[in-house]
């Protein structure tokens, strides 16, 4: 099942187990091609004895530290293909951690999201108050997790005016 076939389901329709059921399938087929794409993430899954053939149920798949994505550049496509980094904010003097996405990921991610918002807000545009500066809205390298709630400016497409103060 790929992203447009689960976008069709409507959000918080499906019980338990058939939630259950497409998160293995999806994370069993996002382990496939991590495995296949980044060499370090397959070093890592090698050397924890994951059988790639015969993967487990997802709550029993190897998670990663969230430190690795500070300290190794973990992407599953090539570099001139990343069109978007999203990082965290980074404690004071500590590095940030960073994830890259290429044009169909970042693409994917806003249409569930939008699927979501438009499941509690409706597809009808309402106003919304901002209070912050317009630059942020057009500067897309602004939009780091710590610095700025980067989810808060996606909504800014959901409205039919914005009011900056």
């Amino acid at each position: 099942m790929n992203i447009n076939e689960i976008l069709d389901i409507a959000p918080y329709s499906l019980d338990k187990e058939q939630k259950r059921t497409l998160l293995n399938l999806r994370l069993r087929e996002l382990t496939r091609v991590h495995y296949n794409s980044c060499a370090p993430y397959k070093r890592m899954m090698d050397a924890v004895g994951l059988d790639i053939n015969n993967l487990p149920e997802y709550d029993a798949l190897p998670f990663l530290p969230v430190r690795l994505f500070k300290e190794l550049e973990l992407r599953s496509c090539a570099k001139e293909d990343v069109v978007k980094t999203m990082t965290s904010s980074g404690t004071t003097g500590q590095q940030v951690s960073k994830i890259f996405l290429d044009r169909a990921t970042s693409a994917a991610q806003t249409k569930c999201l939008t699927k979501i918002v438009s499941d509690f807000l409706g597809t009808k545009r309402v106003p919304m108050l901002i209070l912050d500066s317009s630059a942020v809205i057009k500067n897309r390298a602004m939009f780091s997790h710590g610095k700025r709630i980067k989810i808060f400016y996606y909504y800014v497409w959901f409205v039919c005016e914005r009011v900056y103060c």
